[in-house]
């Protein structure tokens, strides 16, 4: 009941999803690795867009998608053959895709499936009746989906097709996983960037320079102020033996 911007709190919604399905989409471990990835609602990408329209060619469907299954809201990371971006978790096809385990779900008809009757998909202008999807998993969390889906209602498709299916949702999850390590990388290069920076200045302002010596072929790596305090050549590298013999000796042995 709704009273001048009221919920009651009695008022219970009902999951669309059945509990079992529910459990799989709502498992933190499983959205920590999703979230993780930083990749809902980004803009798309040709890599994963290649994908997309190789499963289509491969199973011969006019619509193909990459999904990514949030807790209410499931993104499409690319798709063939549907305008939308996202759409509801708890009429998705995939939410039940990735709790199926690791061997694709198809859906002959999907009129004819009570699960799916009444989605969106089935209903609306598009029409969806077959559907076939295969888990993305990445760190061995099921993130979201390849899948196709056709507007007619189609035979369960060879077990050769849906092999795959089930490669190429693997490529989609090696991309995701190398895209978050590139990721990850800049970041970590632009931290050490920014720190090295801040060291120079440190240095600077003491006068100091930094190095590192390698005793087994007497280089030292330095930078060039190391050089310059002890009055030689402007170099990066330099001899032990040269620092050395620019020490005053009575230096050595105060």
């Amino acid at each position: 009941m709704h009273f001048g911007g009221l919920v009651d709190s009695r008022v219970v919604i009902k999951p669309n999803l059945p509990i079992d399905v529910l459990g799989v989409v709502r498992a933190q471990d499983r959205l920590a690795v999703l979230h993780g990835l930083d990749a809902l609602g980004t803009a798309a990408d040709p890599d994963f867009d290649h994908i997309s329209a190789l499963a289509a060619a491969v199973m011969q469907a006019p619509i193909a998608l990459v999904t990514l299954l949030d807790v209410e809201r499931q993104w499409y990371k690319s798709s063939v053959g549907l305008d939308e971006t996202e759409a509801a978790t708890d009429t998705s096809f995939c939410a039940h895709a990735i709790a199926a385990g690791d061997k694709p779900m198809v859906v002959t008809d999907a009129t004819a499936d009570p699960r799916f009757s009444a989605s969106p998909l089935v209903t609306g202008q598009h029409h969806v009746r077959f559907y076939a999807g295969a888990a993305i998993v990445v760190a061995g969390a099921r993130i979201g989906t390849l899948c196709v889906l056709d507007r007619k209602p189609r035979a369960s498709p060879p077990a050769a097709k849906l092999e795959q299916l089930t490669a190429l949702a693997g490529l989609a999850a090696s991309l995701f996983a190398l895209k978050d390590a590139t990721r990850n990388g800049a970041s970590i290069a632009a931290a050490l960037a920014r720190e090295e920076k801040r060291r120079g200045i440190a240095l600077d302002a003491a006068s100091l320079a930094s190095w590192a010596w390698d005793i087994h072929t007497d280089m030292i790596e330095c930078d060039v102020r190391l050089s310059e305090l002890f009055g030689l050549p402007r170099s990066n590298r330099l001899r032990a033996r040269d620092i050395l013999a620019a020490i005053d000796p009575r230096d050595v042995y105060q």
